[in-house]
């Protein structure tokens, strides 16, 4: 199971490798990934309510 540190840290990385690369030119761009994470983190946080 992926603790919220660690799932928090794989995010974090994998943002500025997109930033790095230039996939993340446009705010348009930042905002999709930033939703996209949004929407992972709250299915996480279900997952770890239903495990506590």
């Amino acid at each position: 199971m992926m603790t919220g540190k660690r799932f928090e840290a794989l995010q974090r990385h994998d943002h500025l490798e997109k930033l790095h690369a230039g996939e993340l030119d446009t705010a348009q761009k930042q905002k999709k990934l930033l939703d996209a994470y949004a929407e992972e983190l709250s299915v996480k946080r279900l997952e770890w309510l239903s495990v506590f």
